[in-house]
């Protein structure tokens, strides 16, 4: 008897007997460096749409929004990815880098003063379970396994018994990756439950692990801003701006000046960028980025990194900050420290971002 995928049979209360499918067609991953938080109230849409680059007000529980929250000198401090729930007062569930979350629940508290809005962290109070990736290369046979359909264009979100489910973007090539979904499952939901906790064992046999997940957003061209990149960059040089995180028609939010004024005036030299380095290494988070016209000069400075190991991708996917003409001349090295006296220059190899200037 064919059986389908463990995990997917636990969400369905299905028995598992036998042997799994040799090709599975859907993948889930663990999102460990994610963390959730839920912003409610009377007043929460009109306090995130003062605090955030995105057009809060027009989001509905039917897409999510990519956003990013700045200081009042226009400097990224974290990015997020909104839900929506309507029910009846509008409840934001934030997905933000489990580095920053604390410090970015913290400042937006201080602004609340006198609204009507309330915080949970829910992770522990809400939503136990945090957040999973779901891939798969065959939706309706996901969708037959779950007893529900799927969003599926990128930032559409639907709500289930299994939970929240957002469709995220992926590269350009449909065959290089496919659908794919943040999940926040149901704490109501048993089956979902027990199935994520299986995942830790399985993610450890499993070429599919968490760093699988993280490769599909820096193709993606998607920024998860992290303690070590706070405070680095504008909403454009993350090109924010570019993924639609950022209304330049919407009323005054932190750093909204700086922001706009580079919009208007046309002013941009800088850009975030995708490549590749063509073997797998530790790339730390905010290194120069060097050209070879200027190599005693950065040109800008690593945004995400994410190594693969597999046999057949043994790589280092990037995303960087980098001036707009050093990008386009090429020839952009990163320099480990092979020694204090003499550094290694490593070749970074420009990839085509799924999104144009």
């Amino acid at each position: 008897m064919e059986t389908i995928h463990p995990i997917l049979a636990r969400l369905t209360n299905s028995s598992v007997t036998g042997s799994t499918h040799e090709h599975p067609t859907w993948f889930v991953y663990r999102c460990p460096e994610l963390q959730t938080f839920t912003v409610s109230g009377a007043d929460a849409t009109a306090f995130l749409q003062g605090q955030l680059t995105q057009d809060i007000t027009q989001q509905t529980d039917q897409k999510a929004q990519f956003a990013g929250y700045c200081t009042a000198q226009g400097r990224v401090l974290a990015t997020m990815l909104l839900t929506r729930n309507d029910q009846p007062e509008p409840v934001y569930k934030c997905f933000t880098h489990i580095s920053v979350a604390q410090a970015l629940i913290k400042r937006l508290r201080m602004f609340v003063m006198r609204s009507k809005v309330v915080f949970t962290e829910t992770e522990q109070a809400v939503e136990p379970l945090g957040i999973v990736g779901v891939s798969s290369v065959d939706v309706e046979a996901l969708e037959h396994v779950l007893k529900h359909t799927l969003p599926r264009q990128p930032w559409q979100q639907a709500e289930h018994v299994t939970g929240t489910w957002v469709c995220a973007p992926t590269a350009p090539s449909a065959q290089a990756q496919p659908l794919r979904w943040w999940w926040l499952a149901s704490s109501g939901h048993q089956q979902a439950i027990e199935a994520i906790e299986d995942l830790t064992s399985l993610a450890t046999e499993s070429p599919h692990h968490v760093s699988t997940w993280q490769q599909f957003d820096v193709q993606a061209g998607l920024p998860w801003v992290e303690q070590s990149t706070q405070d680095l960059f504008i909403a454009q040089t993350l090109n924010l701006d570019l993924i639609g995180a950022v209304s330049f028609t919407k009323g005054c939010y932190p750093g909204q000046e700086v922001v706009a004024r580079a919009h208007y005036r046309g002013t941009l030299k800088r850009r975030m960028f995708l490549g590749h380095i063509d073997q797998a290494i530790e790339v730390s988070l905010a290194s120069d980025v060097f050209s070879a016209s200027q190599t005693n000069e950065p040109c800008g400075r690593i945004v995400s990194s994410v190594t693969s190991q597999m046999l057949e991708h043994n790589r280092t996917d990037l995303l960087f900050e980098s001036t707009i003409t050093a990008a386009h001349d090429g020839d952009l090295t990163l320099n480990l420290p092979a020694s204090k006296q003499q550094p290694t220059p490593i070749k970074i190899v420009l990839d085509p971002l799924p999104y144009a200037f």
